[in-house]
């Protein structure tokens, strides 16, 4: 990809290569890569000079992996909520900064974690030893920056985490699919605040000289903006970013199919934007629309009147993150325009007329509870009978020769070891118990839980306490 000016880490210089098609034209050339989009493939192989070579392309759908982007508020005490559940499971947290590797080390260590920082700042020797002590079993989480990665093969790694946002899908890609390289099911979370653009908006900034580099970082970060607020399937987004198509609607593996968005009549919430935008002249972008509606008392406000639009602060039943997804949302079906590039400018149209007419009605994503990262099981569940379950799991998936997960996801056994169910029937109420699973191997789990519950003697009435 580093070939193509369309890739996310191009280095000019690469494009000389194609010198070694001139100077050994019989000679065989084949380029590997693990993130290019159809357009850098095409790029690739003009830049090599290559004629119509042949193509082989795998899948970029790494099924065990679960997809989930959490609100950043308070995101220290979340992320250490997660890891106490997952106490001794190797995991990588990639940070923006050198600072924050080192800094959150330090705060993890002191929670009893085995936690070791990672940046290209550290002498040799430390850095060596510290990915060392990671890849052997002697540290479980490693707090790295991008640097960390090239010649990372640890097979059981179970989560990356994300603290900022990345600057493109590709490197998000190729960061999360350093877990889960065994098949075992593994996480993939991302803290997403949309103040993080800015930070990135500052790197593009300071390393792309060439305007049309610029525009394509640009492009790239906007595409990694509509992956944090897409209210669809991640799975599907990041397949078809990748020029691949997802067959189904829902994967059930990432935070949206666990848990599909509400739609909501928000024509209420549309027409305040729309009327925002035209207040202000339509001049500014979507950052500016969710300060004025949110009573920002920033100085590029009052400089400019708009604190005394009746627009001004008419937006604060919603937070300014969940106008910003609503102006997003609105900006994909057509309800406002946003003229793209640098500085996008969010315009109005025919549609947005008819909206303020009360011609046009907008359904709108039901924004989530902030702190809300995906939906989990309640703690209740009976853990003995959870490892049982898990242990059955297992067994099952050798015989198969396929994931656990694949069998069932871990959330679904976590019900049934609450829930108890004693009848298919009742199975079938169970997170991700399908028809076609409950014939496959409802039979199996069943017996499992009535040996279980015969064992323990009277208890809990089934199907729930």
């Amino acid at each position: 990809h580093c070939i193509s000016m369309w890739g996310h880490n191009f280095r000019p210089e690469y494009r000389r290569l194609r010198v070694l098609k001139e100077r050994f034209p019989a000679v065989p050339i084949v380029a590997l890569t693990a993130t290019a989009i159809p357009a850098v493939q095409d790029d690739i192989a003009v830049q090599l000079a290559l004629k119509d070579p042949a193509r082989f392309v795998g899948s970029f759908n790494r099924k065990n992996l679960t997809y989930r982007v959490v609100p950043k508020a308070r995101y220290f005490q979340r992320l250490a909520a997660y890891l106490n559940e997952h106490r001794g499971d190797a995991g990588i947290i990639y940070c923006f900064s050198q600072k924050a590797t080192v800094d959150l080390a330090g705060k993890l260590q002191n929670m009893g974690f085995s936690a070791l920082p990672y940046h290209a700042g550290l002498p040799d020797a430390v850095r060596a030893g510290n990915q060392e002590a990671f890849s052997h079993g002697d540290a479980s989480i490693i707090c790295a920056t991008v640097a960390f990665g090239m010649g990372i093969d640890k097979p059981d790694v179970r989560f990356v985490i994300h603290t900022d946002l990345p600057k493109d899908i590709e490197s998000y890609y190729q960061e999360t699919g350093r877990a889960g390289r065994d098949g075992e099911a593994s996480d993939c979370i991302l803290f997403y605040s949309r103040g993080d653009y800015g930070t990135i908006r500052y790197l593009i900034e300071k390393e792309c000289t060439d305007p049309m580099q610029k525009d394509v970082a640009y492009r790239k970060a906007g595409a990694m903006l509509d992956y944090c607020a897409t209210t669809g399937c991640r799975r599907k987004f990041l397949l078809a970013y990748f020029g691949e198509v997802y067959p189904e609607e829902r994967c059930g593996g990432c935070d949206r199919c666990e848990t599909p968005v509400k739609v909501f009549d928000g024509t209420e919430a549309a027409s305040t934007v729309i009327t925002c935008i035209g207040e202000v002249g339509e001049r500014f972008g979507a950052s500016y629309i969710g300060d004025v509606l949110t009573g920002s008392k920033s100085a590029r406000i009052r400089e400019n009147g708009h604190d005394a639009l009746s627009a001004y602060g008419s937006g604060k039943g919603y937070t300014r993150d969940q106008w910003l997804l609503f102006i997003q949302e609105m900006v994909r079906n057509g309800f406002v325009t946003s003229t793209g590039g640098r500085y996008p400018v969010l315009m109005l149209n025919d549609r947005s007329r008819a909206v303020l007419a009360g011609n046009l009605p907008v359904p709108l994503t039901e924004p989530r509870p902030e702190g809300i990262a995906a939906p989990e099981v309640e703690n209740d569940y009976d853990e003995a009978l959870y490892l049982r379950l898990r242990n059955l799991r297992k067994a099952l998936a050798d015989l198969e020769h396929v994931p656990p997960f694949v069998v069932f996801h871990d959330r679904s056994l976590k019900e049934m070891a609450k829930n108890r169910p004693r009848t298919g029937v009742e199975l079938l109420r169970i997170y991700g118990v399908s028809e076609g699973k409950l014939k496959r191997y409802g039979r199996r789990f069943l017996d499992a839980i009535d040996r279980y519950c015969a064992a323990q003697g009277p208890g809990p009435e089934r199907g729930g306490r």
